[in-house]
């Protein structure tokens, strides 16, 4: 009973890290077609003053959240693998 209910609990882990996932890929790739770039290619282009109206206050919170869902995701990613290396 006890593995019944360990292998439930990782099933929903696991549901849930996928779909916070999805989430994140969803999200990034709203910001890809808004600015027809990678967030790498973004960022660079911020670095090198190429991203118009770089500080105004959408672009920057744009950046910012952006930035953030890049993080979330490899976190995702992360876990993802060791819930499925665990399970």
């Amino acid at each position: 009973m006890k593995a019944k209910a360990q292998s439930s609990k990782l099933k929903l882990v696991s549901a849930d890290l996928a779909r916070w996932l999805r989430e994140c890929k969803r999200e990034i790739g709203d910001f890809e077609l808004k600015y027809r770039m990678t967030f790498a290619e973004f960022a660079e282009a911020w670095e090198g003053d190429e991203i118009p109206n770089k500080w105004s206050h959408q672009v920057e919170r744009d950046y910012m959240i952006w930035e953030g869902l890049e993080a979330e995701k490899r976190k995702r990613r992360v876990e993802s693998k060791g819930v499925t290396k665990n399970g």
